[in-house]
């Protein structure tokens, strides 16, 4: 909400100025950091309320100035997909939120910007819920793919037991290393694997 972050007389006013969550704050802030570390990759969050590219300027501590929207070469941007509907492709799902992330997705793809997706593949009320990615995962690390997405991190459980942890472990390893790999065929090549003769009946 508004009052979980600065509002300060030096803040409030570039929160405000593109009424675009705390954009206005967060990227030209990273961009001086940038400037300022040029051998560095400075990686930073577009999330929920920084989703969007900012519209001021960036003034840098040189005085230089970078355009609206415009980010240091340096900044690698991590998008993440936090609450549209999983069960669909994100690139021709219907779901409100999908068609707004796409929306920023090709705002910052247009930019030339470094982009890092951040996906999640489980429900975080209860894990051992069946979350419907499995089916998607080609669609959209296709649509990453031409979107110019360089990295992907699939946010999983980790210590506790989720629901098709391992079926998801071995499909998303799989197709982020090659995504024009035939799905149907990589879930029945783990099921022969991991659950021997039970697989066509696991399948």
């Amino acid at each position: 909400g508004p009052n979980d972050y600065c509002n300060c007389k030096l803040c409030k006013p570039k929160h405000d100025a593109g009424n675009n969550g705390l954009s206005e704050t967060l990227f030209p802030f990273i961009n001086r950091l940038a400037a300022d570390f040029p051998n560095k990759i400075i990686r930073t969050l577009a999330y929920n309320i920084t989703a969007a590219p900012h519209k001021g300027i960036s003034i840098l501590s040189n005085g230089k100035k970078l355009r609206a929207g415009e980010m240091m070469p340096n900044v690698e941007i991590m998008f993440t997909l936090t609450d549209n509907d999983k069960s669909k492709p994100l690139s021709t799902s219907d779901d409100k939120k999908a068609i707004l992330f796409r929306q920023y997705i090709d705002q910052w793809s247009q930019k030339g910007m470094r982009l890092f997706v951040w996906d999640y593949i489980l429900n975080f009320n209860y894990y051992l819920f069946p979350f419907p990615t499995i089916h998607t995962i080609k669609d959209n690390f296709n649509y990453f793919k031409s979107k110019n997405v360089k990295s992907l991190f699939i946010q999983s459980s980790s210590m506790e037991q989720s629901s098709f942890s391992e079926l998801n472990a071995y499909i998303y390893s799989k197709m982020m290393w090659n995504s024009s790999q035939d799905l149907d065929f990589l879930i029945e090549e783990f099921c022969k694997n991991f659950y021997g003769n039970a697989s066509q009946e696991m399948l």
